[in-house]
């Protein structure tokens, strides 16, 4: 594979990432305004599904990022063991220090937390309204 190539595909890779936290980002203003506009008690099996729908979406989103940092990883390596064109030898010398490493255990803390949140926003929408 070429070096101008293995460039396009990093860059492509950074962009689907990009792409993916984008989406998700999306998702959790969508699910959180929807619980901060709907004033009215949600009912336990309502509740559950939402909550279940949204762990399955946290799961298929999360193994598809941390799927892109393995490919974006293995693509700055490949990188790095190259000698690069000489028309990118500046990019070439920054993908070349770039640490993916701790991506995964970041990504891990992130959904881990948003989904403390969630179930917590479910709860406090439940319990809300219900006391009124």
């Amino acid at each position: 594979m070429s070096e101008d190539t293995l460039f396009e595909l990093f860059i492509s890779v950074g962009q689907k990432i990009d792409s993916l936290w984008e989406f998700y980002v999306t998702v959790h203003l969508a699910i959180l305004g929807g619980i901060l506009w709907v004033h009215a008690r949600l009912h336990a099996l309502i509740s559950f599904t939402l909550f279940l729908s949204y762990l399955m979406f946290a799961w298929l989103n999360y193994g598809a990022i941390a799927d892109y940092y393995h490919i974006l990883t293995a693509l700055q390596q490949d990188i790095s063991s190259s000698s690069g064109p000489v028309h990118l030898q500046a990019l070439h010398k920054q993908i070349s220090v770039l640490d993916y490493s701790s991506r995964e255990i970041i990504l891990a803390i992130v959904y881990l937390a948003s989904i403390a949140m969630m179930f917590f926003a479910l709860i406090t929408m439940s319990v809300r309204y219900h006391k009124k």
